[in-house]
């Protein structure tokens, strides 16, 4: 019953998604002269090269970095765990490497782009934006890492069937949209602060290792 609700949950979210997308291009029709749309367009020009600028300081020379840096944190630790259980080099071993490959590169591309020039790429993210701006990037964010989060718990189910269909995918789905979310938005938050390699590895270790531990435990709710 619960996962039935889980599932109505998040295609009303998805639902919801495609309604913003389509009403922030209806023009307002509250504009009663031309005038004033004139002064419209032209502050929205003078916005669009800020936006641009800031996308950029976003979308840095360090992406693929962060991503080796999370394939390389991420597969250490399913070794060791793997190493002390005696399952080295096993097909669940290296199946688990490949899903958590796949979502290192899923996850961490998204949180370089958004759904609209009009939205950060992260809460964090440079820029003049407002707070419904940046609330609005984690909404987006969260619909991302479900769709990232299904797919993952399809290949989950296909390879190794722990779980019902159902259960393996709602819980990556809600792992990745609600925790993972959080976690990527801090350490985009603290990248953005202080942006240095070692830094990097440093905050995304702590980050894997948290994001395993609360998975574990996450894992006992279905």
């Amino acid at each position: 019953m619960i996962t039935k609700h889980l599932k109505l949950e998040y295609i009303l979210l998805l639902y919801s998604l495609n309604v913003m997308i389509v009403l922030k291009d209806i023009p307002i029709m509250c504009h009663k002269t031309l005038k004033h749309k004139h002064k419209i367009n032209k502050i929205n020009k003078m916005k669009q090269p800020k936006l641009t600028m800031n996308i950029k300081k976003d979308n840095n020379d360090k992406t693929l970095f962060k991503i080796g840096t999370e394939i390389i944190n991420d597969s250490l630790m399913i070794s060791a765990a793997h190493l002390q259980s005696g399952s080295l080099l096993s097909f669940e071993h290296l199946s688990q490497i490949s899903i958590s490959l796949l979502n290192d590169v899923c996850i961490n591309l998204s949180m370089t782009t958004s759904l609209s020039s009009e939205k950060p790429s992260h809460f964090f993210s440079f820029g003049d934006y407002s707070m419904y701006q940046r609330f609005m990037s984690l909404y987006d964010k969260a619909v991302i890492f479900s769709l990232i989060g299904f797919m993952s718990g399809s290949i989950g189910y296909v390879l190794f069937k722990q779980f019902e269909y159902i259960n393996n995918v709602m819980l990556w789905l809600t792992y990745l949209s609600i925790f993972s979310n959080i976690r990527y938005q801090i350490v985009s938050g603290l990248e953005r602060i202080y942006d240095h390699y070692y830094f990097i590895i440093f905050v995304r270790l702590i980050n894997n290792y948290i994001g395993a531990c609360i998975f574990m435990w996450w894992k006992t709710m279905f």
